[in-house]
């Protein structure tokens, strides 16, 4: 297919202005009626010469128009301009009356009035050798500058028909996607989870192994997971078992020595950047650009993962809302508390809706407050169909919030508990992680003896 966007844009241009010239100042005769066949197919003639670049582009040939090329054939139509200018001047000098795109005509002085005409008749003249090149030096600026207006013009006329189609297009798409979701919705109902089906939206780590370097024992070591969409899982482990070091290894901040990791089908190894633009990541500290306001960050983060903007505005306005970050969303992030940096971490992870939705600790040091408004985002994304994942020392929250929990010990898999078909497990969750966790029985169950006693861990 024939790509030379510059050639086609420079074209582009210069067809549609004359077609929005002669809409604007139409040339027939004021005699004839609106309805008269010759003025409904002039009109035909040109709206077809105005909104055939926008089939065009509407149909794949050409790409989108952006603003570098609409600059790009300014300059094109300028060079070309001063061309036709003088080709007209050189052919009328020379015995044959030219007036290629209508540079020495004042049918255009006579429709922007008098003075325009008294423009016109204003002339540079000179020789050379036998002949006089006459040029309207101010009445082609003139013209020049009006055709630059009516550029403008055109493409902001082109750009909102642009913004329509993509209005509609995404209209549809959420029209369909709603039709999927809902479907999966009305059958995971009737399975009698209540919960939407992954719809292809899994996270799949296979005989994981990590050792860092130096290091004679592996971090992990042949640790597998399958997580399917539409549920929320947790995962223990002690400090030091390996959770930071697997979910640094899934979001690509780590590489490993053996095993794959896939993300909604992309390997994390060969499809780097297709497997992150599915998560959303909250580490356990934080990486900000503190002197950034929070509406700034987020921005910045919104444009790397592409989101339109109608998008993000509505997404971006929810969060901040939810979250309760109002009245320090403009202020710089260095004057932020814990709690508000958590959030705006929280709300950048959440800005390009993840398939997958990975944290990291989220809750350690928060208030109750902010920890039960995380956990409502958690349990709304989860109802969308997608993966939440995160790792926590707070086992009460992870028994209410979670569906299934991943247990480790030694960066090796010890348990994956269904938490939904098996509720039971949720009343001796803790007492489960403090056997399967623990490298000396009696003094676990020790330790379970003085809570039976009152005593809190």
């Amino acid at each position: 297919m024939f790509r030379s966007y510059g050639i086609y844009y420079f074209t582009f241009f210069i067809n549609v202005l004359g077609a929005f010239l002669a809409l604007l100042m139409p040339n027939f005769s004021t005699s004839l009626s609106v309805f008269s066949p010759v003025v409904i197919h002039f009109y035909i003639n040109h709206l077809y010469a105005f909104f055939m670049p926008v089939l065009i582009v509407l149909l794949g040939v050409y790409e989108r128009p952006k603003m570098k090329y609409f600059i790009y054939s300014q300059i094109g139509f300028l060079i070309y301009f001063v061309f036709v200018m003088f080709v007209n001047v050189y052919l009328t000098a020379h015995g044959t009356p030219s007036d290629f795109f209508f540079i020495n005509s004042d049918f255009v002085a006579g429709k922007l009035g008098k003075w325009a005409k008294d423009l016109f008749l204003l002339t540079v003249s000179f020789k050379i050798g036998e002949y006089q090149y006459d040029i309207h030096l101010l009445y082609d600026i003139l013209y020049y500058f009006v055709y630059i207006l009516l550029a403008f013009g055109m493409w902001f006329i082109y750009e909102l028909l642009f913004r329509m189609t993509d209005e509609l297009v995404l209209l549809g798409v959420a029209k369909k996607q709603f039709k999927i979701k809902h479907q999966a919705y009305v059958e995971g109902v009737k399975k009698g989870n209540g919960i939407m089906e992954n719809n292809g939206i899994d996270l799949k780590v296979s005989h994981l192994y990590k050792k860092y370097h130096g290091a004679e024992n592996y971090a992990v070591e042949d640790f597998s997971m399958n997580l399917k969409g539409g549920k929320i899982y947790g995962f223990l482990g002690k400090n030091g078992a390996g959770k930071s070091t697997i979910i640094k290894s899934i979001v690509g901040i780590h590489g490993f020595e053996k095993g794959t990791i896939e993300v909604c089908g992309h390997d994390v190894s060969e499809e780097a950047m297709e497997a992150k633009k599915d998560i959303g990541f909250v580490p356990d500290n934080y990486a900000l650009y503190e002197n950034l306001t929070g509406r700034q960050y987020i921005s910045y983060i919104a444009d790397l993962f592409e989101v339109k903007k109608d998008v993000r505005k509505a997404r971006e306005e929810d969060l901040v809302k939810r979250l309760e970050m109002t009245q320090r969303y403009d202020k710089p992030m260095k004057t932020y508390s814990h709690g508000m940096k958590q959030k705006i971490t929280i709300i950048a992870a959440l800005i390009h809706e993840p398939k997958v939705w990975i944290l990291d600790e989220p809750m350690t040091g928060l208030d109750p407050n902010s920890i039960f408004q995380i956990k409502e985002c958690m349990r709304e994304h989860a109802k969308k169909g997608y993966i939440v994942f995160f790792s926590s020392h707070i086992i009460d929250v992870v028994k209410t919030l979670c569906d299934d929990v991943i247990i480790i010990k030694h960066g090796k898999l010890v348990d994956e508990i269904d938490l939904d078909l098996n509720p039971e497990r949720r009343d001796t969750l803790e007492k489960d992680f403090l056997l399967l966790t623990s490298d000396n029985e009696e003094e676990a169950k020790a330790l379970l003896l003085e809570e039976s006693k009152g005593q809190i861990l």
